[in-house]
C-alpha cells in the first residue's frame, strides 16, 4: 500500500467508530418509553398537569393547570387554572345552583336553576327552576300588602292574601 491508501483507510476507519460510537448501545435503542401514569412525577399522558387531571388521573389542587372544571377538585378552572370557587367568578361552581347564585351564595332570580325555595328571590322553585310569584301562590313574596290592591311579582293583585308560616 502506498502512503494515500493508508491515510485514507485510517480516515474511513475514524469515521466508522465516530458513526459507531455516537448510534449508543442496543439497550438504549430497545428500551421502550415508559406507559404514563399517574404517579410518575410527569405532565404526560391526558393529564393537565402532573399527575392529575383529565380522563385518566384524579382531580388537581387550587393552583394546578386544567382544561375543564372536572380537572379540578373543587370543580372550578378559570383561566385553565383550578381555582377557589366564588360567587362573583362567572362560573357555576362549589355549592351553587345557577352562575353566581343559590347555595351559599345570593338568591337567584327567575328562571334560575335551584334546589330549593331558599335559593330563588321569590322564594318559588318549580322543577329545578326559580319561577316568578303570583298572585295565588300562597307565598309571601314580591311586595303584597294587605291593601285591597296589592303588587306581586309585577302583577297587580285584587284582593289580600292569606299567608302562611
Amino acid at each position: 500500500m502506498n502512503r494515500k491508501t493508508l491515510k485514507v483507510d485510517r480516515l474511513l476507519h475514524s469515521i466508522l467508530l465516530l458513526a459507531i460510537s455516537s448510534c449508543g448501545s442496543d439497550t438504549e435503542q430497545n428500551t421502550p418509553n415508559p406507559t404514563p401514569t399517574c404517579t410518575d412525577k410527569v405532565k404526560n399522558g391526558a393529564e393537565t398537569d402532573v399527575d392529575c387531571g383529565g380522563a385518566t388521573c384524579g382531580k388537581c389542587l387550587t393552583g394546578k393547570a386544567c382544561l375543564v372544571g372536572s380537572d379540578c377538585n373543587n370543580g372550578t378552572c378559570i383561566g385553565n387554572v383550578c381555582s377557589i370557587p366564588s360567587c362573583s367568578d362567572g362560573v357555576k361552581d362549589g355549592s351553587e345552583t345557577d352562575v353566581d347564585c343559590g347555595g351559599s351564595c345570593g338568591k337567584c332570580a327567575d328562571n334560575k336553576a335551584c334546589e330549593s325555595t331558599s335559593d330563588c328571590l321569590s322564594g318559588i322553585c318549580s322543577s329545578k327552576l326559580c319561577a316568578a310569584g303570583s298572585c295565588t301562590d300562597t307565598i309571601k313574596n314580591g311586595t303584597k300588602q294587605t291593601h285591597t290592591t296589592i303588587s306581586h311579582g309585577g302583577q297587580t293583585c285584587s284582593k289580600p292574601l292569606v299567608w302562611f308560616g
